[in-house]
């Protein structure tokens, strides 16, 4: 094989890697922000970093279908809801999640991620505090998503 060409293929496949780890990390923050409607209030934008990216690889987790980011100063917000999961609807991005099951998690991303994610069927309790003030803890019941890349 061409130098060229596996050189090609090897960085596809790092970038496969790469994005369904970000997927998966940001579904199961989504999932934490399902369980209630949020207070109505004005909305954040944010940055769709996922919706410009393409790839043929289906991603398939037990969670509620949200992806999550966490900043310098160690706060969790929801990236995105992904449609016809148990956060649509019901969790917006630019919340923030303070707690999941009643326990503020101490640790980065992917300890966030594991909180959230749970067998299918199972329910988790998400507290989420709004840009407005107000805080909220939502109850969503876990399902097995799938998300194509």
């Amino acid at each position: 094989m061409h130098p060229l060409r596996r050189s090609l293929s090897q960085w596809r496949t790092a970038r496969r890697v790469v994005l369904s780890s970000l997927v998966l990390s940001g579904a199961l923050a989504t999932a934490v922000w399902m369980t209630a409607r949020p207070v109505p209030c004005a909305s954040i934008t944010v940055a769709d970093s996922l919706g410009t990216l393409r790839a043929d690889h289906t991603v398939t987790y037990s969670g509620i279908g949200v992806a999550i980011r966490q900043t310098d100063r160690g706060s969790v917000y929801i990236d995105r809801v992904f449609e016809n999961t148990p956060a649509d609807g019901i969790l917006t991005p630019g919340m923030r999640i303070v707690a999941v099951d009643g326990k503020a998690i101490e640790g980065d991303l992917r300890d966030w991620t594991a909180a959230v994610r749970g067998a299918p069927g199972t329910n988790v309790e998400l507290t989420v505090a709004y840009h407005c003030g107000g805080r909220q803890t939502v109850r969503l019941t876990r399902q097995v998503v799938r998300l194509s890349l």
